[in-house]
Formats: structure tokens, sequence, C-alpha cells
């Protein structure tokens, strides 16, 4: 397949250009994660103020998807 690309119809040079497919690395990557059940029952027992309650939810979210 031939693609040609113009700006202000002047045909710009892509003969250099490479394009990569991330396809099967997205899929891979959303396999992955498919069954990835992350656990918030901690926040449940938490009481306080809410940004603390906020700052302690956000942190456990990040060790959770680590």
């Amino acid at each position: 397949m031939k693609l040609e690309i113009y700006k202000n119809e002047e045909l710009i040079n892509i003969e250099n250009l490479a394009v990569t497919d991330f396809g099967d690395f997205i899929q891979s990557q959303v396999d992955n994660r498919k069954n990835v059940v992350i656990d918030f029952s901690s926040i449940n027992v938490l009481k306080g103020e809410k940004n603390i309650i906020e700052q302690v939810f956000q942190d456990e979210k990040k060790e959770t998807l680590v």
C-alpha cells in the first residue's frame, strides 16, 4: 500500500518514516490485567479526615497496581 501525506497541497516526504504495530503488545497487557482484582477492603475500616483517607486510598491503590 502506498501512503501519501499532503500539507497545503504539497507532498510531505515520508520515505524514512517507520511505523510500529503495537497491537500484540497492547493485547498482551490487556490479557495480563484482565483477572487482576484490587482489594480495597482496608478502606472500610478507616476513620478520620477526608484528605487522610484519600491519601491512604491512593497509596493502597499504587501498591496494589505495582
